[in-house]
């Protein structure tokens, strides 16, 4: 029977493993994204449909870059709808089946940093 020494360096980054003072492994921490998010164009409304998902309890800010809209340099208006809660575990239930719904509401900014809500999915219907 040997001995042996096994060392575990966790950093910022990554997470080395160490057998008796050999590096035997690295570990690369990836970040998790804030923001997730998909467009696509409707061809029968000349509309852009952009889903943003914000998994965080952060409220981000997001740059809107569109080109092609009619409107002007950073100006989008359309149709927001959110889904959002206070809570990430919060759930409807039989009790309360209107606890997370979505709202649905007309949007227009002159900027195009557009702010997404802490836990929440927004699906934005921009006119083109």
């Amino acid at each position: 029977d040997e001995w042996q020494n096994l060392r575990i360096v966790v950093e910022d980054t990554s997470v080395r493993c160490y057998l008796d003072d050999l590096l035997v492994h690295i570990h690369r921490i990836a970040m998790i994204p804030y923001l997730t998010s998909v467009s696509t164009w409707d061809q029968t409304t000349n509309g852009l449909i952009v889903k943003l998902v914000n998994p965080s309890e952060y409220i981000l800010d997001t740059e809107l870059d569109i080109h092609g809209n009619g409107n002007g340099i950073g100006v989008l208006n359309g149709e927001q709808i959110i889904l959002t809660s206070g809570q990430p575990t919060d759930t409807n239930t039989m009790d309360q089946p209107t606890r997370i719904i979505p709202t649905a509401t007309l949007f227009y900014q002159e900027k195009n940093i557009y702010s997404i809500p802490a836990y929440s999915v927004v699906i934005l219907k921009i006119k083109l």
